[in-house]
């Protein structure tokens, strides 16, 4: 027993040193108690509320995926719908998780582009990985077969109900020394195996190791953007739509 031990934790070092890429599968976790503390309001139609309800439960059946080499990572999600889910609440959930936004990290010129489409044209704003300032501590736990240490980070989210602060909590794997994770949360010293990015955790489902350094692709040509010159077209974008309502 104690021989056949030794040779599975080998075998299983072995795959992880040796290896050039990775593949990951996430599972997506909704923290669907929130759901709780959704209130109607006058403004809001009770179909939408029950249109956004149902697109949170629906989040816990989506998976997103990461593939990635030593220097490059691409993060996407399923784009594939069960015939019995309506359109819209599918919809929906796709834009609660950013599934419709694929994200490409570059470590050598520490850069994040992510992928989107507005106002009938793609862009892929750009950011810098160290744009995350991570706290890393000393707590720990075990993830799979991989122990993992927690970190977290805030970032600024700015929409037309105001400014919010939201936390991100990461737990990495240092013995798998990806320096990357869902969406554009990378830079810490592994592999984030747990994400939990305000409702919505992310979680590995599974992970394959693959001995060739693989090519990643899947971007093509887009405009490039910083955040900031997005958010300002999206501004003119809106004052422009507003516009055109008045006049009618």
């Amino acid at each position: 027993m104690k021989n056949s031990f030794i040779a599975i934790f080998f075998c299983v070092f072995a795959s992880i040193s040796f290896a050039q890429s990775i593949y990951v599968d996430y599972k997506l976790i909704a923290n669907t108690k929130s759901l709780n503390q959704i209130e109607p309001k006058e403004e809001i139609p009770n179909e939408a509320i029950k249109v956004f309800k149902e697109a949170f439960v629906l989040i816990n059946s989506m998976k997103m995926h990461l593939e990635a080499n030593k220097t490059e990572a691409l993060f996407w999600g399923d784009n594939l719908m069960n015939s019995d889910v309506d359109p819209m609440v599918y919809n929906m959930a796709k834009i609660m998780v950013g599934n419709d936004k694929p994200y490409r990290t570059d470590l050598k010129t520490g850069v994040i582009y992510k992928r989107t489409e507005a106002f009938g044209k793609i862009f892929l704003i750009k950011d810098s990985i160290n744009s995350m300032d991570w706290k890393l501590t000393k707590e720990q736990k075990k993830i799979g077969n991989y122990t993992c240490f927690k970190a977290t980070a805030n970032y600024w989210v700015i929409n037309s109900a105001g400014k919010f602060k939201k936390e991100v909590i990461a737990w990495y794997s240092p013995s798998i020394s990806y320096n990357f994770g869902p969406k554009n949360f990378s830079g810490l010293p592994g592999l984030i195996l747990e994400l939990t990015d305000d409702k919505i955790v992310y979680v590995m489902d599974k992970i394959t190791f693959n001995p060739e350094n693989i090519k990643i692709d899947g971007f093509k040509k887009g405009t490039i953007v910083s955040n900031e010159e997005f958010e300002s077209l999206a501004e003119k974008a809106m004052e422009i739509r507003n516009n055109d309502r008045k006049k009618f």
